[in-house]
């Protein structure tokens, strides 16, 4: 008797981080990364027993890029002749846009369709730092740089509104596109939905965004109706197991490391939240160990960073240029690689990114905040004794001077052209002249970056992982094996969740110590959609 066909349950319902999670002793050990997804996704159409997907998203935590990458995930899946079918209990427009990759759409009955297009809010501190006494003390280089605006300003500035605005255009267009080809509407009735909405679940079934209004366990009854047998995701082996593994031992590999979250001098580490802080020190030993394995062929670097400190920035420049001058280095940008998160991608042979991916920022800020008055307000006595001129140059209680506002200037003005552009112009084999027409500190789709030079080719890991193969000279039969280059946590990272209020702390101060550095190569704003 022949064993019946499956359908791959997918749930969708927190967080992805793009390197392999790590976990405390006492966490469960949930595989929810980002590339565990889209391998679990590539396995199923390669599978023959496997027919469908039932993709169930319960507001996942996910960027924009990353659910493009899952969208051409999915339509490969479609693509071989196999169906996905989407359910939601309610979703805004990142779901949607996900849910667009599937044959069929199913709402639950009391849920809403929040499609309301895409909007930026912007939050500015000048007058509060100014009442409680704090003078931001920053200079930038570039006239979109704009990541100190939110301290200087009391509103957005006409040049973060050109950035912002065009960002927005290039998203809502990409979300437009997808809504009409899977819901076959014209241009003008997408615009008409976006307007319209947010939707009751009725009446986006009465619009034609959904095809029905049902229950999850409706949904898994139509697909078991067609004989095909529920399959969990976490019980579904993705990969290779141990005793391949073991066998082939000897089969080529491909490095992939991670560069998530900001980015700052010494060890990576978690902050208070999910997020981390991308350190140069672990970043430099990956690297380094990368390129001393002899079966190691090549690294796909994967960036998801809005930057941070321009000296760690470097430093892990240095070493993906150490490491391609020996095999390549394929760059993949996620969500974000901007400002410094660029600077580090400018050392591969290629860059990729998706159409969402918000890259660029070629420039840099920098300076200080002086807290004097507010210490004056608490009644705090203060004092100094200094044995040079400018020996109070970082001090937080008192401003620059003229001739130390000029040094900053000079400082950043200097990392921006020698160490930044002619990055950029040697990287993209073009004139510095050229570079500083789309530099100036200005962000860029990832669509509009490959229009202007900064980006190869639009694409994922995966198409990052057959640039590495190409580069290599591999043939297409030779097969590869993708190895994860990641850190291992400190044992009081693995005892302890990292959510506590001391994390919390730990975090704080970490972005503190980012924001005290001379020169920032950070990213003016971050995206997040909903």
């Amino acid at each position: 008797m022949a064993r019946k066909k499956r359908f791959l349950y997918i749930e969708l319902k927190e967080a992805f981080t793009e390197a392999v999670p790590e976990y405390s002793l006492f966490a469960p050990r949930r595989k929810a990364h980002f590339k565990h997804l889209l391998d679990a996704i590539d396995y199923a159409a390669g599978h023959r027993k496997i027919a469908a997907i039932l993709l169930v998203l319960r507001e996942p935590n996910l960027g924009w890029a990353q659910i493009e990458e899952l969208v051409h995930a999915l339509d490969d899946f479609r693509h071989r002749g196999k169906q996905v079918v989407v359910f939601m209990e309610s979703g805004g427009n990142k779901e949607y846009f996900l849910a667009c990759a599937g044959d069929s759409i199913y709402l639950a009955p009391s849920g809403n369709l929040n499609l309301v297009g895409l909007r930026a809010e912007l939050i500015f501190f000048k007058n509060a730092l100014h009442w409680l006494g704090i003078q931001p003390e920053l200079t930038h280089v570039g006239k979109y740089k704009s990541a100190g605006d939110i301290f200087t300003h009391e509103g957005i500035s006409e040049a973060q509104q050109e950035q912002i605005q065009t960002l927005i255009e290039d998203l809502q267009q990409q979300l437009g596109e997808r809504v009409s080809a899977c819901r076959r509407k014209t241009k003008e009735q997408v615009a008409a939905a976006l307007d319209e909405g947010p939707y009751s679940a009725r009446e986006a079934k009465e619009r034609g965004l959904v095809d029905d209004l049902l229950f999850e366990d409706q949904v898994i009854s139509r697909l078991e109706s067609q004989k095909l047998v529920k399959q969990e995701l976490e019980r579904t082996r993705v990969g290779e197991g141990f005793w391949k593994r073991l066998l082939t031992y000897r089969r080529t590999q491909v490095a992939l490391i991670v560069a998530e979250g900001m980015i700052a001098s010494g060890k990576s580490r978690r902050t208070g939240t999910p997020r981390m802080i991308c350190g140069s020190e672990t970043m430099a030993r990956l690297l380094a160990d990368a390129r001393r394995r002899k079966r190691v062929r090549g690294v796909v670097l994967r960036v998801n960073s809005p930057g941070g400190s321009g000296l760690a920035s470097d430093i892990i420049w240095r070493e993906v240029q150490l490491t391609a001058e020996k095999k390549p280095v394929v760059v993949s940008m996620g969500d974000m690689a901007a400002s410094g998160g660029y600077y580090i991608a400018t050392a591969g042979a290629k860059i990729l990114a998706q159409r969402a991916t918000v890259t660029g920022s070629i420039g840099v800020i920098g300076g200080k905040f002086v807290i004097r008055d507010l210490l004056e307000k608490l009644k705090v006595r203060m004092d100094s004794i200094s044995g040079a001129v400018h020996a109070g140059f970082y001090s937080a209680l008192e401003p620059f001077t003229a001739a130390e506002r000029e040094t900053m200037r000079r400082h950043l003005q200097e990392f921006y052209r020698v160490h930044f552009v002619t990055k950029v112009a040697r990287s993209r084999h073009r004139d510095e002249n050229e570079i500083l027409k789309v530099a100036q500190g200005r962000v860029w789709s990832g669509e509009r970056a490959q229009q202007h030079g900064l980006v190869d080719r639009i694409g994922g890991i995966r198409e990052a992982i057959e640039e590495v193969r190409n580069l290599s000279r591999l043939p297409p039969e030779r097969r590869l094996r993708v190895v994860v280059f990641a850190r291992k946590p400190s044992f009081w990272e693995m005892l302890v969740p990292g959510f506590g209020s001391a994390a919390l702390w730990d975090s704080l101060g970490d972005l503190l110590r980012i924001l005290c550095e001379e020169v920032l190569a950070l990213a003016p704003f971050e995206i997040r959609i909903k």
